[in-house]
């Protein structure tokens, strides 16, 4: 019998889309102050994204609103502020929110003066080294990202991201989550994680137990995130239902492509785990590979395989 997972768990999955409708103003020297400064933008309006994986793209639109630390998307179904998300007729409270710094890995170059959907902005690419891992374009007046395009390890678009239409003073009242009357179910911290302190660069910021004992760990490196969900036995999700196959060195995951985020599953031991996250593939590699591996399947499996593929 499948089951769904717990509902803070598919809330968590939404801070993904959040995390693209924020951006700072656009004349600040570094690429932390961008990101820092994106809570005080205001606006409105439609944002396009599309993820491709291995040859296959999946995309969605979406209405969003911005203000402060809260973020509406679509006609309040979903609202995330800081230590609360609300999805689904449900929500999630957290105690304690932390906020990641930038990995140094990154650096921030200046591409100069643009115009996007008629509005000035500014378009800025972010290195990895060498390889140019991300190009955004700010709008000048509120510093909202009015383009994002992600790139793998080979310099591939990943992530693409759009707003459509932008309103910069949007006449809406924005959703108070604090006082929706929903249930939440509050994610207790803990206070000794067993999760790696660092994964390929990322680092751990929080680790939270839920009421059916679901631990999560979340990893930024500032850039990108991505959350870990452990179920201490063996559990089958609904979700996964039309997943494919990942292979990573050598190992077999379970693979589900949304347009803001993927979301990965395997057995390890008896532990049902669970990653989601808007990684590139080469960083999702890194981490999968530090993380402990899928149990190997059974020998008539590995004969089935090796005869059909």
């Amino acid at each position: 019998m499948k089951r769904r997972l717990s509902a803070w768990v598919v809330i968590a999955a939404t801070i993904a889309m959040v995390a693209m409708t924020a951006a700072p103003a656009a004349a600040i020297d570094t690429l932390e102050d961008y990101l820092a400064d994106a809570e005080a933008a205001e606006y409105a309006g439609r944002r396009l994204v599309m993820t491709t994986w291995a040859g296959d793209a999946e995309v969605g639109i979406y209405d969003v609103t911005h203000a402060g630390d809260v973020t509406v998307i679509g006609d309040g179904q979903t609202s995330v502020s800081s230590g609360k998300v609300a999805a689904e007729g449900g929500g999630v409270s957290v105690l304690d929110w932390s906020r990641s710094g930038l990995a140094d890995r990154y650096s921030v170059v200046e591409v100069g003066a643009v115009e996007r959907i008629g509005r000035e902005a500014r378009a800025v690419d972010i290195y990895e080294g060498n390889l140019r891992r991300a190009a955004i374009t700010f709008d000048d007046a509120t510093g909202a990202p009015l383009v994002t395009q992600m790139y793998d390890a080979d310099g591939d678009l990943f992530r693409y991201s759009a707003m459509l239409d932008f309103d910069d003073r949007p006449n809406v009242v924005y959703r108070d989550i604090e006082t929706t009357g929903l249930d939440y179910d509050v994610m207790v911290p803990v206070a000794d994680p067993s999760m790696p302190v660092e994964l390929a660069g990322y680092q751990r910021t929080d680790a939270y137990r839920s009421a059916d004992d679901w631990m999560h760990t979340f990893y930024s490196d500032g850039l990108f995130s991505f959350s870990v969900f452990e179920a201490g036995k063996a559990v089958t999700l609904s979700e996964f239902a039309a997943a494919g196959t990942f292979e990573s060195g050598r190992r077999s995951y379970s693979l589900l492509v949304r347009p803001t985020e993927i979301w990965v599953t395997w057995r390890t031991g008896g532990t049902t785990m669970v990653l989601v996250g808007d990684l590139p593939p080469d960083h999702l590699e890194n981490v999968l590979a530090d993380l402990p591996e899928p149990d190997r399947p059974g020998f008539l499996k590995r004969l089935w395989r090796g005869i059909f593929g």
